[in-house]
């Protein structure tokens, strides 16, 4: 066989290279003192009310269905509850005639867009108030004359994506 023979048997595999930080950061080097213990609390106490919450949602939805059930029962309500019905079905159909004039469509995509920019606008604003929060160390900035306003962070529990 000749030299060439090697390069064929050789498998190419695409590969990336991570650089792990093997100097250890400040807060690993100086722990804050109790930091262990205080997070197993939080998620002690995270896991507490998510069940907690879970349990009152439940309650919520057997009470909703009491009710409904309830007023499902009743032929009074039933009899309302039909007529109540037709009226809704001729809103809904004098509602589409109005949103079909040109000017209301058009001020509708407006709103739209609008709603859309302001979103955008709110998620930049967040970001630079962290930010600001972050490196003045305060939680108040003055945005108008002599008006103050606090800097709060609303967290939420979202269930994971499964990968």
């Amino acid at each position: 066989m000749d030299d060439n023979s090697d390069d064929t048997d050789k498998t190419i595999v695409d590969a990336e290279v991570v650089e792990e930080n093997v100097v250890p950061d400040e807060a690993q080097l100086n722990p804050v003192p109790g930091a262990a213990t205080r997070l197993l609390d939080l998620e002690k106490s995270i896991r507490t009310y998510y069940q907690s919450l879970q349990s009152k949602r439940e309650d919520l939805k057997k009470n909703r269905d009491i009710v409904n059930d309830a007023l499902l029962q009743d032929k009074l309500y039933e009899e309302q509850q039909y007529q109540a019905d037709e009226l809704k079905r001729k809103m809904i159909a004098l509602r589409e005639q109005v949103m079909n004039i040109p000017s209301v469509r058009s001020a509708r995509e407006e709103m739209k867009e609008l709603s859309q920019e302001i979103k955008d606008m709110q998620k930049t604003l967040s970001k630079f108030l962290l930010e600001y929060r972050r490196l003045a160390n305060t939680n108040q900035i003055q945005v108008t004359d002599g008006e103050f306003f606090e800097i709060v962070e609303d967290a939420k529990l979202v269930k994971a994506r499964s990968k």
